[in-house]
């Protein structure tokens, strides 16, 4: 009786249609030290198996040539997968390495005294009638005296306030962020505090009020109207944390006017639009909704982790879109920089 012949099945080199090798599936070193490409090859042989099952099924007498045409197909498929894979881990490090260079040299600046700060300069008057009446002033290089007598406002009702995202900052700000304001505030708030202590202001940290819902810088807003409401504060000062006090010899009452309709000051920065940074407002019907109407421009909110939060394009275009010239200098002032930014 004749034996019977084995049937012999024809192995597919599967992997070989994904990779220029087989050495990756084969060596087990390999598959931990290379674990994605391991991953990816078991997914390709899955597509593979399952394209050549259907092409038999459908085509059942395709000749072996038939059959290298669509093994090639699938070849050229995978391996266009792979480079894409490859190519967007590629790009991605060349990002993620990018922004973490930049962001590390802009964090490592070191802050010099810049020659400037002992030159004298003369300040023209701000132009309306402050509360504060400069009596003497001598300057040199080195020294500033001077003396102030101030009526019609209480030093203790003069509030300034700062805030920082250091301690409510969540990962994903911190990591996609080009700048670290961590340990700032602990940095500037010595300067403020005794500026303040000298002229019997009150100073305020309102970093419990951040509002995490947008970056940080918005909740100026929040902060600025709470000391309005609650804390009694004729004027309110606000300075962001990066700010320090140049001029110690410069009081508050020096730029606050002494007409009770102006509520609001403000300084000019490059560009022609406001600077958002420094800015004191009264405790007024009109200040409050001022507040409310920055803060409900939402359009303007960027997502968190930019350089920029929208807060001064907010501010921008509320004060030059927003207002007429009759009322915005009805209610606004703004003094010549060197009075304000010899400040902040």
């Amino acid at each position: 009786m004749p034996k019977a012949k084995k049937k012999h099945c024809r192995r597919v080199d599967v992997c070989a249609l994904c990779t220029s090798s087989t050495s990756t599936m084969g060596d087990p070193n390999q598959k931990k030290k290379n674990r994605r490409l391991f991953l990816l090859d078991l997914l390709c042989q899955q597509s593979v198996i399952s394209i050549m099952m259907a092409r038999r099924r459908s085509l059942p007498s395709a000749s072996s040539s038939t059959r290298r045409t669509t093994s090639s197909i699938i070849k050229r498929k995978c391996t266009c997968t792979q480079i894409k894979h490859h190519c967007f881990w590629i790009a991605f490090a060349i990002i993620f390495l990018t922004h973490r260079y930049a962001s590390y040299r802009e964090n490592t600046k070191t802050l010099m005294k810049a020659p400037i700060n002992d030159i004298p300069r003369i300040c023209p008057p701000t132009g309306y009638p402050t509360i504060g009446i400069r009596t003497e002033e001598n300057s040199t290089a080195t020294t500033t005296t001077s003396s102030t007598i101030t009526t019609g406002i209480d030093p203790g009702n003069i509030c300034v306030t700062t805030l920082t995202d250091s301690q409510r900052s969540t990962a994903l700000h911190r990591f996609i962020r080009w700048r670290n304001f961590d340990n700032l505030l602990a940095m500037t708030w010595p300067n403020k505090a005794a500026y303040c202590n000298r002229y019997g202001y009150r100073l305020f940290d309102e970093s419990a009020t951040l509002d995490t819902s947008r970056p940080p810088s918005w909740s100026k807003i929040k902060a600025v109207k709470r000391l309005l409401l609650e804390e009694s504060c004729e004027w309110v000062f606000w300075m962001d944390a990066d700010t320090v006090i140049m001029n110690s010899n410069k009081r508050i009452e020096d730029f606050l006017p002494a007409d009770n309709t102006k509520d609001l000051i403000l300084t000019v920065q490059k560009g022609g639009s406001y600077n958002a940074g420094a800015w004191l407002i009264r405790n007024s019907a009109w200040s409050l909704q001022f507040l409310n109407t920055w803060w409900s421009m939402k359009s303007y909110v960027h997502p968190p982790g930019l350089s920029t939060s929208g807060d001064n394009d907010a501010l921008k275009a509320f004060l030059l879109n927003g207002m007429n010239k009759t009322y915005f200098d009805a209610h606004i002032v703004v003094p010549p920089r060197c009075h304000f930014v010899s400040i902040c």
